[in-house]
């Protein structure tokens, strides 16, 4: 009986832990979850000198989505983003929701040609589906900034601030781009 009983309590500590990691709205890494996740493929892929990208994805024109169909549009949006950022990668990426509409993805064992080619087929399925809300169909664009870490880098910080200097410019670019920062 005691077996059972410490079984159960590990298991729903283990749920607890899990649903403390996850973003309410999209059901994916939350920003510290999704951190934490960084951190531990930064350090793996320096002590075995492999490669590592990063992307930031940003749904272009949130608030006008927010503003023009309301916030439960907005929230749909996210979640069907979220699904489709899902569907695309692979079961080794890491993906969650770092904060309102912005994403990070982290790709361990991708180089910098191997991450475009990624961001291209994400920014390419978001452009390409169309979001269903209230017999409407809602389009979406996303932008997308792509870091790689360098050799030397043992911590992500400074690809962290590459890839958001690239989703900035991507932005400021026109949207519904990709672009890598260096």
């Amino acid at each position: 009986v005691l077996v059972q009983e410490l079984t159960a309590e590990a298991r729903a500590n283990q749920s607890l832990r899990r649903a403390a990691e996850l973003d309410v709205l999209t059901g994916i890494l939350n920003r510290n979850a999704v951190d934490a996740a960084l951190a531990r493929h930064f350090t793996m892929a320096f002590q075995k000198q492999q490669a590592l990208a990063l992307l930031f994805v940003d749904m272009d024109d949130f608030k006008s989505v927010n503003d023009s169909k309301g916030h439960a549009c907005g929230d749909h949006c996210l979640q069907q983003l979220a699904h489709m950022l899902r569907s695309v990668l692979g079961s080794n990426d890491v993906l969650g929701r770092y904060g309102g509409e912005e994403f990070m993805i982290v790709l361990p064992g991708q180089d910098e040609a191997r991450a475009l080619q990624v961001a291209e087929r994400l920014r390419a399925c978001v452009e390409a589906s169309r979001v269903q809300w209230q017999e409407q169909a809602v389009s979406l664009t996303i932008s997308v900034g792509v870091a790689v870490r360098l050799p030397q880098e043992q911590v992500p910080t400074a690809a962290l601030e590459r890839a958001d200097r690239a989703l900035y410019a991507a932005k400021h670019g026109g949207r519904n781009r990709v672009n890598m920062g260096r």
